[in-house]
């Protein structure tokens, strides 16, 4: 395998699918961070040169040389409504309202670090703003107007880190994947730290959380696989029990009909409560691939910086 060759964003609904890169099409990149589709938006891709949105069979690219981001390395994207998103850029914060584009970094605002991570909005509109890699506090919340805090009642075990994802449930209790502590609770008062060490919890650094209808969370884990969580117990799903051919899993994603959706080191993979079923190049000859997004709407959106679909 060329490991600098394959690259892009494909979609798959209705068993077809269709594949878009910087060659076959104006797609700025190909090295894809981060996928959001929804309802309000077309697709928007965050790749290391800045943000695409889909215009019909087109793309429309957003880049530090022609707007206003200070940044061409894109982490995540939270949408608010179709006129407003917070996009978490390597350069700091960054608020687009009706057009109007407003930068917050470590000289101007209250972040603590400029390489925004994750982001997530509570139930009262407060923003919550995982960070990367930091040596200053790697959680900070944003009312919105001049309100900042560093969260300081971390648990004593959780050192310099990164959020890798931020979940906040119907009861505003907010969830955390941690790169190397595991799973971390905040219920505006209390911790608790979920870890290979104190639960049954698998693997160590946490990528992405989602919940399904019935309450249960299910979080994804580089090198724990799968992992569900119904308040009490945890369930692993691993190479070991299950189809899954990689306990390397980088992405949730949950359709219209509560199907689970994982981007995985090898593929992408659905489940449905009882079974897996694999999308790898052993049964797809087209797709050879590494995914690290992946979104759901009534399709299935996935990127990678490693992609081939032919």
């Amino acid at each position: 395998m060329d490991w600098n060759k394959f690259y892009g964003v494909s979609k798959y609904a209705n068993g077809t699918w269709t594949t878009y890169n910087s060659t076959s099409s104006n797609l700025s990149n190909d090295r894809i961070n981060h996928i959001y589709s929804s309802k309000l938006s077309p697709v928007i891709i965050s790749s290391d040169y800045g943000i695409s949105i889909q215009e019909n069979t087109s793309w429309k690219n957003i880049e530090v040389l022609n707007d206003k981001i200070p940044s061409n390395t894109i982490y995540c994207i939270l949408e608010i409504s179709s006129q407003e998103k917070w996009i978490g850029t390597s350069f700091g914060l960054v608020h687009y309202l009706n057009g109007t584009w407003d930068i917050y970094n470590e000289d101007n605002s209250g972040l603590l670090d400029n390489e925004v991570q994750s982001l997530a909005i509570d139930n009262n509109g407060l923003l919550w703003i995982g960070l990367r890699y930091t040596q200053n506090g790697f959680l900070t919340t944003f009312d919105g107007k001049s309100k900042w805090r560093k969260i300081q009642t971390l648990p004593t075990s959780i050192g310099t880190n990164t959020i890798y994802d931020i979940y906040i449930d119907k009861q505003n209790t907010k969830w955390f994947a941690t790169a190397g502590n595991g799973l971390l609770k905040f219920d505006d008062t209390n911790w608790t730290q979920y870890s290979d060490l104190n639960s049954q919890i698998k693997g160590k650094t946490m990528s992405s959380i989602v919940q399904d209808k019935n309450g249960n969370l299910w979080i994804s884990s580089i090198g724990g696989a799968l992992n569900k969580f119904d308040g009490t117990n945890f369930t692993s799903y691993n190479s070991f029990n299950s189809k899954l051919t990689s306990n390397n899993i980088y992405k949730l994603t949950i359709d219209q009909t509560e199907n689970i959706w994982l981007a995985f080191e090898g593929g992408i993979a659905k489940f449905d409560g009882s079974e897996f079923k694999l999308f790898t190049k052993n049964n797809h000859a087209s797709l050879n691939v590494n995914v690290n997004s992946i979104t759901a709407d009534s399709k299935i959106i996935f990127g990678s910086r490693l992609l081939v679909m032919v």
